[in-house]
């Protein structure tokens, strides 16, 4: 069955923010915004961004954990007065989320023993069209260094037991 890709919405994005701090008994906040942050070739990527503005005295590294917790969170930061976090778009499974979905570096893995001779850049770009929104929250020139890295790593570590070699390799 292939994962269908169901884009977040900002209204969904501030409910769900809303409940987590509900549940995690942080509804105290002054108010709790979302939108889309970032545009893909003049089209919406399916990042949203959620701003929780806060009251002095709310503890803002309470309220970041339970904003954490949410479903496809891929940053959280908290300000003096505000708790941002970015999501990214759901994948759906028979159900509203899967929790198997890859982070970011597992599938730039996994896509080098697929496409060996990609760069970077092509990398970079792949994760972008599968909903990834790393140049969205980091800008392309550090998402290619960061991308670049885990590969430099990769290429340095030998691959776990039970890992098929990359294409054009034999195992010995």
């Amino acid at each position: 069955m292939t994962a269908k890709l169901t884009p977040l919405t900002p209204a969904q994005a501030t409910r769900e923010a809303r409940t987590a701090l509900g549940a995690a008994g942080r509804a105290d906040v002054r108010r709790v915004t979302s939108r889309h942050s970032a545009t893909t070739g003049g089209r919406l990527d399916g990042t949203v961004r959620t701003d929780v503005h806060l009251y002095p005295h709310t503890d803002r590294d309470a309220v970041a954990d339970a904003l954490r917790a949410l479903p496809d969170v891929v940053q959280a930061s908290a300000g003096t007065d505000t708790v941002t976090i970015y999501r990214t778009a759901t994948r759906t499974v028979g159900g509203p989320t899967n929790p198997a979905r890859l982070t970011p570096h597992e599938a730039v893995h996994r896509s080098r023993l697929i496409h060996p001779e990609w760069t970077a850049a092509d990398h970079v770009a792949w994760l972008t069209d599968q909903g990834y929104p790393l140049v969205a929250v980091h800008g392309r020139t550090q998402a290619e260094a960061t991308v670049a890295e885990w590969l430099a790593q990769q290429q340095t570590t030998p691959p776990a037991e039970g890992t098929p070699p990359a294409a054009g390799r034999r195992s010995r």
